[in-house]
This record gives C-alpha cells, structure tokens and sequence, in this order.
C-alpha cells in the first residue's frame, strides 16, 4: 500500500471517528486502533493531531461544496435545489455529532479558520444565489435583504450547536436544524413557494 492510501485511510478513519463521536473525544490512540496501525505510523504523516482535524475538516467542507454545485446543477428551480438539500442535510445532520462546531471553535483554532473560511465564501455564496434564483423564479419575496437573511440563515446553523441554549439533554440537535431551515423558508417565500412547501411536507408525510 503506497504512502498516498495511508495518508488518505488515516484522514478517512479520523473524519469518521470525529463526526461520530466528537474530536475531543477521540484520540490518537483511538484512530490508530481502528486502522490496526501504530501511532507512530499516524506521526510519520502528521505532525500532531490539530493537524488531522484540519485536514479532515477542509475535506469534509470541499466534498459539501461540491456536492451543492452539483445538485444546483441538476435542479429545475429554486424551490427544487432547497428541497434536494434538505433531504441532503437530513442525512447530513442525523449522523452528526453535535459537538464537534464547538470543539472545532474552543480548541482548534486552524481548523476553525478553515470552517469560517467556507462558511463565508462557499455556503454563504451559494445561499445568495440561491435567493436571488428563488425570486427571479417568483418563488421567494423580493421585499427582503439578501445579505441579512444569508448571513441569518449561517448564523441559525451555528447558533444550533449552542449546548448553553439547546442543552443535549433537551433537545434533538437534528430537529432543531430542520426547523431552523423550515423557520427561514416559509419566511421568504411567496404564496408560490408556500404551496410548494406545503406539497413537499404532504409527500414527506406519505413517505412516513
């Protein structure tokens, strides 16, 4: 197996084990055991552990975005590219552990950097687009700011990882994110795009 495939296995079974169980609380020792490797073949690649969670990270983050180009490439309107995302997220969101923004923000700063990075010029982009598709299409009200609601909709994202706010406990961390989408649809949408929503939710509904 070529250096390449080990670096490339490690970054896989990191992102893995960090999406599942929190970057905190995995360790080296934890990565190592589930490649059947030794630490000191992780270090042959890496030089510390910030440095996997930087990496798994900015892969993570390019793989979504790539994932929304292609899907708004597919789309037939608007309301259709939402849709195919929130199906998207639902999956996204289910398998995800809720920790792992906050450890990103307290504890890794590079890594951090990297997140904000895509928020703003990648997830941020794509939502203006998105908005201004929507309202050209007749879908999405046109009496509303662009920037506001964008930087809005990027903020309700993060704000849902807020323990403080919405203590584990208490709270399903995916049905928090998918009435936060809900929340910000509905508020933008004209009767064209409610009625949309409004035939989406009864299909979901027949699928359940």
């Amino acid at each position: 197996m070529s250096k390449l495939d080990t670096k490339e296995r490690i970054i896989l079974a990191a992102s893995n084990l960090f999406w599942t169980y929190g970057i905190r609380n995995v360790k080296m020792d934890d990565i190592a055991n589930e490649l059947s490797i030794s630490k000191k073949t992780i270090y042959q690649f890496f030089k510390d552990k910030n440095e996997i969670v930087t990496i798994s990270v900015k892969s993570l983050l390019e793989k979504e975005r790539m994932f929304i180009e292609e899907k708004i490439e597919q789309s037939v309107d608007a309301m259709d590219e939402l849709f195919i995302s929130i199906e998207y997220f639902k999956k996204f969101f289910r398998t995800l552990n809720p920790s792992l923004l906050t450890d990103l923000e307290n504890h890794y700063p590079e890594a951090w950097e990297v997140y904000l990075y895509y928020k703003e010029s990648c997830f941020k982009y794509s939502l203006i687009s998105s908005m201004k598709r929507g309202i050209r299409e007749g879908i999405f009200r046109d009496d509303f700011d662009i920037e506001i609601m964008a930087r809005m909709r990027m903020q309700q994202v993060q704000f849902a990882f807020d323990s403080k706010v919405f203590p584990l406990q208490d709270f399903d961390f995916f049905e928090i994110q998918i009435q936060f989408i809900e929340h910000f649809v509905l508020g933008i949408s004209t009767i064209k795009g409610f009625e949309r929503i409004q035939a989406y939710r009864e299909s979901q509904k027949k699928k359940t």
